[in-house]
């Protein structure tokens, strides 16, 4: 097989950290260094010309036997996943099996708990299976209004992650509120963050988002006077046509 370039490791390797200790919490233990193996596994095998997301699953069943099978969380509920492009019919949202009332549910720390609580948020998606048809999340935000320990940073992978997790296993598309503030952005750099997810939401996996939202109540979080609107209306645009 030929070498594959390995995953990034602010991005790639942190989710599956965050896998791996989510599988050792949900049966009361604790990683040990014996643990540092599963990634070896991984990165040799990557190395070896094996594609990133087969090797990791791999190497977590081999860590699911090892720890005594899956964790006893219950599997999500039999859900039936609607499918197509969302878009809108006058004032009614519609996919290929026709008009239908969304109903969501807001998960902000979302993003955050794929990386750093990851137990957590299978349980809450789990919850909201069959209940709703969307959830809804935060792609920046933090460290200010009260996200210190709850910071989100956006990357291609994370979002691709988080929005192959909620559709392909608990039938839930995402809405993705792009800026829940925007901390340590510039003009260009915001520009940069949409540019990530609408590069990472194309072709099939765009019938797994519900919608997109540039800002939450962006008056405050960033995009106040004529100026911030102007912007919001611009990232907008490029969203809608990109998309």
């Amino acid at each position: 097989m030929p070498q594959q370039e390995y995953p990034p490791e602010p991005t790639w390797w942190a989710a599956f950290e965050a896998d791996v200790q989510a599988r050792f919490a949900a049966r009361g233990r604790t990683p040990d260094l014996q643990t540092f193996r599963y990634f070896a596994r991984t990165g040799y095998d990557i190395g070896a010309g094996m594609d990133a997301e087969q090797a990791k699953a791999k190497h977590l069943r081999e860590l699911d036997s090892e720890l005594g099978g899956p964790a006893s969380t219950p599997p999500p509920p039999t859900v039936t996943r609607r499918t197509g492009v969302v878009r809108a019919d006058g004032r009614v949202f519609t996919d290929d099996q026709g008009p239908f009332l969304a109903l969501g549910a807001s998960l902000f720390w979302g993003l955050w708990g794929l990386q750093h609580d990851l137990q957590r948020l299978r349980d809450n998606l789990a919850a909201l299976a069959g209940q709703v048809d969307y959830v809804r999340v935060l792609g920046w935000v933090g460290p200010s209004g009260g996200w210190e320990d709850r910071q989100a940073r956006a990357t291609p992978e994370l979002i691709a992650a988080f929005t192959d997790l909620a559709y392909d296993e608990y039938g839930l598309r995402t809405q993705w509120t792009i800026f829940g503030g925007a901390d340590n952005t510039t003009l260009a750099s915001r520009r940069a963050v949409v540019d990530r997810f609408i590069g990472a939401l194309g072709g099939r996996r765009l019938a797994k988002v519900m919608l997109y939202e540039v800002a939450n109540e962006g008056w405050q979080n960033g995009f106040a006077d004529d100026a911030g609107r102007r912007e919001l209306w611009s990232l907008a645009t490029l969203l809608r046509h990109s998309t």
